[in-house]
């Protein structure tokens, strides 16, 4: 980041991380070093998940707020499907959606009515809430 900012002083910058990482010494170290004021943005009010996010931005004004849209989980679900929580109780968001060694989802689980199972995302599923054509990720 130094050597591209000393290329091109003008070049606005944006840096991110998990919220989380907050409770740590090595945030005040990032902030310390980037020289850019951060900022926590949830991305439940423009996403379907439900996650914190930290951003550092190198301008001065503070980031504009995110539009938010109604996102409702239950839309990208193939039918009969539902989102739930660990205690199968239906949400409106998910948690994260990742990639793990097991499965797409690791925290919020979905109700699968036809089989009365509770289920991971579907491949199919988790591009649709990242927005991504359907079998981008197909192998």
């Amino acid at each position: 980041m130094q050597a591209v900012a000393e290329a091109n002083p003008k070049v606005a910058r944006l840096v991110e991380c998990v919220a989380r990482w907050n409770i740590h010494s090595h945030f005040r170290m990032a902030t310390w070093m980037l020289q850019m004021k951060p900022r926590v943005v949830c991305s439940s009010g423009h996403s379907f998940c439900k996650r914190e996010r930290t951003y550092w931005v190198s301008w001065e004004e503070s980031m504009a707020e995110v539009t938010t849209a109604a996102a409702d989980a239950a839309d990208i679900l193939d039918h009969g499907r539902v989102p739930v929580d660990k205690k199968g109780r239906k949400v409106t968001k998910l948690a994260t959606i990742m990639a793990s060694g097991k499965s797409w989802n690791t925290v919020n689980p979905v109700w699968d009515a036809g089989r009365q199972v509770y289920d991971d995302l579907r491949p199919r599923e988790a591009e649709r809430a990242m927005e991504m054509p359907e079998d981008h990720t197909a192998w």
